[in-house]
């Protein structure tokens, strides 16, 4: 595991931040008193480190003795899986995809996890437009603070309940999403390589639902 401090104030000419050196840290516990130690000093730290070395319990640990010293804590952290092994390999979703031979044979096989550590935005209103007629929307705007600083994914969601008489109801909804981890239109030479990653596209979705309802 490697941390990548980052000073807060800075000392170059224009009071930008500089990144200092990797410090390599052998256990989770020196990790997490360097962690603290760094956080108690107004520094900003940066972890990074491969798949398994324990990132995510890194940070669950300072967040539970910040809490223990009464200090808030904000941490999000977005997680996506992608089971399918065949998907993993073209490195679909944003994963790490598989490292390949000449002849398009799989040396190491692609991630099927991929980790993200960032600022979450979360807006949900409910209210009743009209009679019977209940609107419910839920927004999440995420973005990564290793990668693509200020790229934001946008996740939003709308529905409409709607109740027509005691024994039928209805919902109307969109679905919207955009991440730019999810690329379409991909471009594959004759021998599987990749000749361009594809383009981040919007999707949505829409949903008609009608019920029957009875109460006994």
């Amino acid at each position: 595991m490697s941390l990548e401090i980052l000073d807060s104030v800075g000392d170059g000419p224009d009071n930008h931040v500089y990144s200092q050196n990797l410090v390599e840290l052998p256990t989770q516990d020196e990790a997490i008193d360097e962690v603290l130690a760094l956080i108690h000093n107004n520094c900003n730290v940066f972890i990074t480190g491969s798949g398994g070395t324990g990132k995510s319990f890194l940070i669950s640990q300072v967040v539970v003795k910040l809490r223990d010293e009464k200090k808030e804590c904000c941490v999000t952290q977005k997680a996506t899986f992608v089971l399918d092994q065949r998907l993993a390999n073209q490195g679909a979703f944003g994963v790490q995809k598989a490292v390949l031979d000449a002849n398009g044979n799989v040396l190491n096989a692609g991630k099927n996890t991929l980790m993200e550590l960032g600022f979450l935005v979360t807006h949900s209103w409910e209210k009743e437009v009209y009679e019977n007629v209940n609107m419910i929307s839920r927004l999440n705007l995420y973005t990564d603070y290793l990668n693509s600083f200020g790229n934001i994914d946008i996740d939003w969601e709308l529905n409409f309940n709607l109740k027509v008489n005691q024994y039928i109801s209805a919902q109307i909804g969109t679905h919207l999403i955009y991440d730019d981890d999810i690329k379409f239109d991909v471009e594959k030479a004759a021998d599987g390589s990749i000749l361009s990653p594809g383009v981040t596209k919007t999707q949505f979705k829409q949903l008609l639902g009608v019920g029957v309802v009875y109460e006994f």
